[in-house]
Parts: structure tokens; C-alpha cells; sequence
């Protein structure tokens, strides 16, 4: 186990105001909460570095995945269960870690580059199936993702921790099958109404819906929510900026052909400074795009030319160059998204067809193929067992309808290149 240490504690003067002495104990107190971090973290940066057992079950389904043990030993024994719930709170802790790495002075530089590697593909990689190109896993392959016998079977519980793990992927994945499957759970039993019909909340049936369970499922739905009108923001600010880059090179075109001395140096400071911080934006929109890669690579060159620019060099010619960059950038995202966009509606398809339309007493045994363990003991026609139904049937039926929704915008999104016209000037 590592032995960490608060480092750089802090005392105050005696002579100091209580201002500064309650500011000094409360650094002091974080110092002492990371160090109480270290010891776990690094705990688990090791199990998942050597602790990787030769035969997992799991690893049939996602080749990527790695393992986190439900408990720790002096023994080692092989795993008898996926144990997927415990794989996802450990993955998102870590990511979480990876993602505030520079805070923390007990983490090594080897530790850090392992979770950077990890980061790219494992972390979120333990829950996204794999399957040869162009063909889809099936609906029973997303479900083993999300499926825990502790909880028997698909779970909203597995579904939330396993859709954070993902959002914290990336959006190419949150977006894929996986994600839609684990939206789908968590959705639906947030729209249930049964037996009360008032209350709602999420719930592991049999039992009543727990605000503990109900915040777990709101807490990533409100998160990628987040993240959509980030980005919505981010993309309304690269509009403005383009037109103002658009206005600033046809001014300054138009001024030099009127032999305006002086003001054009004026207008490429301008131009320079507006290319800067539409680089700026490409940069924040990289962390949370579809294609990161696409709109990181085209920040960095565009932020190159702007570096490279002086008071004699014309923007004309330079603004070219970059709407052409961002032509292509785009068009990279958009084939990404197709990509996602694909599969996302083929997953939603076999939802409407293996889940939303066998919920009735003769479906029960087509919905256990999916890890759907509903409706036991509720084959009669008694008239609490129709209500049953009809609530599962009402529940998944407007989860199935946002999901088509988000599906759609996912399409539009891979149109993006039909409609885009930067480039063509």
C-alpha cells in the first residue's frame, strides 16, 4: 500500500488574523483529504495494472475491458462474476483521477501515463461490446454490459454508474449502442408510476422507487444535458467568430484596393486576434465533440498561422487556408457521428422490437434473453397485473420516444457536411 503523506502542510502565525488562520486549517484539511486519496487511488491504479486476471468472462463480450476485483484478498483467486458494477464505480473514479491528475503531488508521472492509456480506450472500453465491422453486436451482448446478478439482470443502478463511465469516455461514447441502452434503463424506470401512481423515481423492482437511486440516474442524464448546451454554446460562438473573420478579410481586402495606408495593420491585428480565439474555442469543443482528434488537430494549425502572422502579412489568404481546415474538420466529424449515429439507431430499433413490445405476460421469456428479469408472477389477468403492464408498457414506451429524439439529432449531425459551406468561397 503507498504511504502517502500530507505534503506541505501548512501553520499559521500566531499573530495572524482568524481570516487567515480558518483559510491556513482549511488548506491543511485538503492536504490531508489527498493524502487519504493517495493511499486509495494508487490502490486501484494497481489492481488495474497488475491485478488483470488470464481468463475473464467479460472479455468475451468487450475485449477492451479491464478488471476490478469486488474485494481484495491475501489470496488470489480467479473471478466467478463480471462484477460489472464495481468495474464501473472503479473506472470512473479513476477517470475522474486522470482528469484532475495535476492536482494531486503523490501521483507519478508512470501513474499518470497509464491512466492517460487507459483514458483513450479501456476505461469506457469495459462496457462498449465488440464485433467485426460493419455488423452490430446484438441487444443481448449491450444488455451483458448492464446486466449485475446482484441486481438481477438489467438494472438502473449498473445502467447510471456504467453511463457515467461512458460519458467520461468521450462522447463517441456515451453516444454508441451502449449508451442509448443504459439511457433507455434509466429513463424508463424514472417514468414509472406503479403501484402508487403519483410517486416516481427510479427503482429496482420490487422495490419502491429511493431518492438515493433516483439521484444516481438524474445525476449523467443532467450531466451530458450539460454538456449538450455546452457545446450548443461553443459551436454559436465559432459561428460569430467565422463571420467576423469573414468581415474583417473583406474589409481589409476592400481598403487595400482603395490604397488605405495605416488601417489595414489595424484590421490583420484584428484578424490575428479573432483567429486566436476561434482556436481557443476549437480547443474547449475538442474536449467534449464526437471527434475529439479532428477539432484538437485544426485548433493547433490554426493557432500555428496565428502565431506566424505580422503586420505586412495579408489575411486574405491565410482566412482561405482555414476555412478550408475547417471544412474538413467538420466533414471528420460528421463521418464520425454517421459512425455513431448508425449504430445508436440500430440498438434503438432492437429496444422497440426485443424490450418495449414483449412487455406483456407472454413476452416475459424474450425479455429475459435481453437480462430484463420482470413481470415474475404476474401471468394472470388479475386487474393489479394489468396496471402493471400498462405502466412498464406507458414508462418505456416515452423513454423509447426520447431516445428516437436523440437518435434524430444524431442524424442531423451526420448531415453536417450536406449543409456546410465553409470551404466553398
Amino acid at each position: 500500500m503507498p504511504n502517502a503523506k500530507p505534503q506541505g502542510t501548512v501553520t499559521a502565525p500566531s499573530s495572524e488574523s482568524p481570516q487567515l488562520a480558518s483559510a491556513q486549517n482549511q488548506i491543511n484539511l485538503i492536504l490531508h483529504i489527498d493524502a487519504l486519496l493517495g493511499r486509495a487511488a494508487r490502490s486501484l491504479i494497481e489492481l488495474a495494472e497488475k491485478c488483470q486476471p488470464e481468463t475473464d468472462a467479460h472479455r468475451d463480450t468487450c475485449g477492451e475491458a479491464l478488471y476490478f476485483p469486488p474485494w481484495v484478498s491475501s489470496t488470489s483467486v480467479s473471478p466467478t462474476e463480471k462484477v460489472l458494477l464495481t468495474r464501473a464505480l472503479c473506472c470512473q473514479s479513476l477517470q475522474r483521477l486522470s482528469a484532475n491528475r495535476r492536482r494531486f503531488q503523490w501521483l507519478t508521472r508512470e501513474d499518470a501515463k497509464l491512466l492517460e492509456e487507459w483514458q483513450e480506450s479501456r476505461f469506457a472500453g469495459t462496457f462498449i461490446p465488440t464485433t467485426s465491422p460493419p455488423s452490430f453486436p446484438p441487444l443481448e451482448d449491450y444488455a451483458n454490459c448492464l446486466s449485475s446478478s446482484t441486481f438481477d439482470g438489467v438494472n438502473p443502478f449498473t445502467a447510471s454508474q456504467v453511463f457515467r463511465a461512458l460519458i467520461y469516455g468521450g462522447e463517441n461514447k456515451a453516444h454508441r449502442g451502449i449508451g442509448f441502452l443504459a439511457f433507455f434503463v434509466m429513463v424508463w424506470s424514472l417514468r414509472r408510476r406503479f403501484p402508487e401512481g403519483n410517486s416516481r423515481g427510479a427503482s429496482l423492482e420490487p422495490s419502491q422507487p429511493t431518492a438515493y437511486l433516483t439521484t444516481k440516474c438524474l445525476f449523467p442524464i443532467q450531466l451530458i444535458a450539460n454538456i449538450c448546451r455546452r457545446r450548443a454554446k461553443l459551436y454559436d460562438d465559432m459561428e460569430k467568430l467565422v463571420s467576423k473573420l469573414e468581415e474583417v478579410t473583406k474589409l481589409e481586402v476592400t481598403k487595400l484596393k482603395e490604397v488605405a495606408v495605416g488601417r489595414p495593420i489595424l484590421d490583420r491585428w484584428r484578424f490575428a486576434f479573432t483567429l486566436s480565439e476561434l482556436s481557443i474555442k476549437l480547443a474547449d469543443l475538442s474536449e467534449i465533440a464526437i471527434d475529439r482528434d479532428a477539432f484538437r488537430d485544426c485548433s493547433n494549425s490554426i493557432e500555428n498561422r496565428a502565431d506566424k502572422l505580422d503586420s505586412y502579412a495579408p489575411s486574405a489568404g491565410v482566412w482561405t487556408d482555414v476555412k478550408a481546415e475547417l471544412a474538413t474538420e467538420l466533414k471528420a466529424v460528421a463521418k464520425e457521428s454517421q459512425k455513431v449515429w448508425k449504430e445508436a439507431d440500430d440498438v434503438v430499433k432492437q429496444i422497440e422490437e426485443q424490450i418495449v413490445k414483449n412487455l406483456k405476460p407472454e413476452g416475459i421469456s424474450e425479455l429475459k434473453r435481453c437480462k430484463i428479469n420482470i413481470g415474475a408472477g404476474r401471468e394472470s389477468a388479475k386487474e393489479d397485473d394489468k396496471r402493471y403492464w400498462a405502466d412498464h408498457n406507458d414508462a418505456a414506451g416515452e423513454a423509447l420516444e426520447i431516445c428516437k429524439k436523440a437518435v434524430d439529432y444524431l442524424k442531423k449531425a451526420s448531415e453536417i457536411e450536406i449543409y456546410s459551406r465553409i470551404g466553398r468561397n
